[in-house]
């Protein structure tokens, strides 16, 4: 599924103004079909990766470290900002005061990795160029990431490729089973994952002899996958290097210069500064404008979405950052310096942490390519209904006595000039216009005759959609207050077992007291029963093992004095975890997903 791109992106910026060509992860994300992090919260809602805490925690902290200490070796600038893990979040932090508009970083297309239209095969010992050209870019670029990852120490990005997420912690749909994948209760996003999931077996099977050839299973090749489906920017692909656009502005300087002393066209000597001024004026335009008509030309091309003026790059650093449906600093490209570049769409106080937008993307695309869902703050979220058909026959029998058979007749007569009733689009704002004009094509044809039922009833498309909607929500196997209570019930659920562990971390630390004080208990005996014993060395034992809660009448000493706490009364995990095989992270994924997509049923069904 090849993305699209749209160049300058449609939500300008103060980035965004800054360079004419911009560059967001939303058009390296989106599958066709679509237009457009954890669950967020708190006064500045942010999707983050949130580092569990294990015992390789440390490597987490080191492979970040790593990633600054490459970046620097290979020429990329930052300024007021860092990668880091600070409470358990993963992302770019600001190490002092920033100031909207201030450069944050830039990273080198040399220092990334790029695959660009056309491109032959870098390693056909790898990959044979026959294979690699039938590939679509994702695939390619994820060939690039084995490839470097099977170099080792020899890579130029060693260090860099330790800071991508282990396999396991890009919990992408693409790798779920289906029963997960259908607990989305939503069937449009439901039946985009799984044409992904068999792409992905397709393309494994294409290059599945070549990947054993170098020890790489599947699990490699999906891991690869999903971290450039997850990480990838978009920039325009202009083919002709600056530098050449500069030479062949000197060029035509060199030849307007040249025509012009052919015609005697002197410069006017150094006194007369307005005429020598004047003389070299053409020259200087042709040096300035020839450079500058050649970039807008090719740049064109890529805005208009023509095939081969795209390219894709994994870029260090910059794929760090978390995403913020309302941040207002987004990646662009700038063409002249080859590299892409972050500003800050706004000001940040020394340890917040820097956010960007992936662009105009809604939950759906969200949680598809980056395996995150943002439940508040997304303007850009969209409910979208395969067929609206079965919808509309229950709304109209219902509410206007319209037998099913005419609806679903009248439906078959409607022309794609009176709009259309597939996949109809969604959002808080309402139906897009060619649905709206289909279900109102359909009332008019199914009106004449019908006596509506009394109450109240639909008198508009609008209205019947918004009836339509709220048979969508009636229809799903939970309701959005059964998963409001389930999404808490969970996180209560995990703040019993946090302290329940504490619990049990405390009760194992008194029982090694507790083991220590019967142990030095038993040497004081043998001491007191020891021949030659003195006194005063049996009275220090004796206060050493008082001191640690032992002794004969003490019983167990300071323990026997501590305030019993009783136990928190037990919560419960929501029944449906059990279907996810335990995997707390993604069922809240799930569930946050449906509430987000319900909510948006609501808003709709309430207008």
């Amino acid at each position: 599924m090849l993305p699209s791109i749209n160049l300058p992106t449609s939500r300008p910026s103060r980035v965004a103004a800054r360079a004419r060509f911009c560059t967001c992860r939303s058009a390296a994300s989106q599958s066709p079909s679509s237009s457009s992090s954890s669950l967020s919260g708190g006064p500045a809602p942010s999707t983050t990766t949130t580092i569990p805490t294990t015992p390789g925690r440390s490597s987490d902290f080191a492979s970040v470290l790593g990633l600054v200490q490459w970046a620097v070796a290979n020429k990329v600038r930052f300024t007021g900002c860092r990668p880091d893990i600070r409470e358990g979040v993963r992302g770019v932090f600001a190490t002092s005061d920033i100031g909207a508009g201030d450069n944050l970083v830039a990273v080198p297309l040399g220092s990334s990795l790029v695959v660009r239209p056309g491109e032959r095969c870098p390693f056909p010992d790898f990959i044979p160029q026959d294979v690699w050209v039938g590939l679509p870019w994702y695939c390619q670029l994820a060939c690039k990431v084995l490839h470097e990852r099977r170099l080792g120490p020899a890579s130029r990005f060693a260090d860099y490729l330790p800071a991508l997420p282990p396999p396991g912690r890009v919990d992408l749909p693409a790798l779920w089973p289906a029963e997960h994948v259908r607990r989305l209760q939503y069937p449009y996003l439901e039946q985009q994952i799984l044409d992904e999931q068999e792409e992905w077996r397709r393309l494994y099977d294409t290059v599945r002899r070549h990947l054993e050839r170098r020890d790489l299973s599947r699990e490699d090749f999906y891991w690869a996958l999903a971290c450039v489906r997850s990480r990838t920017f978009a920039g325009p692909h202009l083919p002709t290097p600056p530098a050449v656009k500069l030479a062949a502005g000197a060029a035509a300087a060199a030849a307007v210069a040249a025509f012009r002393a052919a015609l005697g066209i002197d410069a006017a000597d150094g006194a007369d500064v307005a005429a020598g001024a004047a003389a070299v004026l053409p020259a200087a335009l042709a040096a300035l404008g020839v450079p500058a008509v050649w970039q807008a030309a090719e740049a064109r091309r890529a805005a208009s979405g023509e095939a081969g003026t795209v390219l894709y790059a994994v870029c260090p650093f910059i794929d760090m950052f978390n995403h913020d449906s309302r941040a207002q600093s987004e990646c662009v490209f700038a063409p002249w310096k080859d590299e892409f570049r972050v500003a800050a769409g706004e000001s940040y106080r020394r340890g917040q942490q820097l956010l960007i937008s992936y662009g105009n993307q809604s939950n759906d695309a969200l949680l598809q390519r980056y395996g995150f869902v943002q439940l508040d703050g997304n303007p850009y979220d969209r409910y979208v209904v395969q067929d609206m058909r079965p919808l509309l026959e229950a709304v109209l029998e219902r509410d206007m006595a319209v037998p099913r058979e005419a609806v679903r007749a009248a439906a078959r007569e409607l022309t794609p000039s009176a709009g259309s009733l597939d996949q109809a689009v969604l959002t808080a704002a309402g139906a897009q216009q060619d649905t709206l004009a289909a279900v109102a094509s359909l009332l008019k044809a199914v009106a004449g005759g019908q006596a509506a039922r009394e109450g109240a009833r639909p008198t508009s498309a609008a209205a019947v959609v918004a009836a339509a909607c709220g048979e969508e929500a009636a229809a799903a196997a939970t309701s959005l207050q059964e998963d409001e209570a389930a999404l808490a019930q969970l996180g209560q659920w995990e703040t019993w077992e946090e302290a329940a562990a504490e619990r049990t971390a405390a009760a194992a630390a008194a029982a090694a007291a507790a083991a220590a004080a019967e142990q030095a208990r038993g040497k004081l005996e043998e001491t007191w029963t020891g021949e030659g014993a003195e006194g005063g060395a049996v009275g220090e034992d004796a206060a050493v093992v008082a001191a640690a809660g032992g002794g004969e009448e003490g019983g167990d000493g300071a323990a026997a004095d501590a305030t019993v706490v009783p136990e928190a009364e037990p919560v419960l995990a929501p029944p449906e975890l059990a279907a996810f095989g335990g995997n707390v992270e993604r069922y809240r994924t799930v569930l946050t997903f449906r509430i987000a997509k319900k909510r948006v049923l609501r808003t709709l069904a309430a207008a």
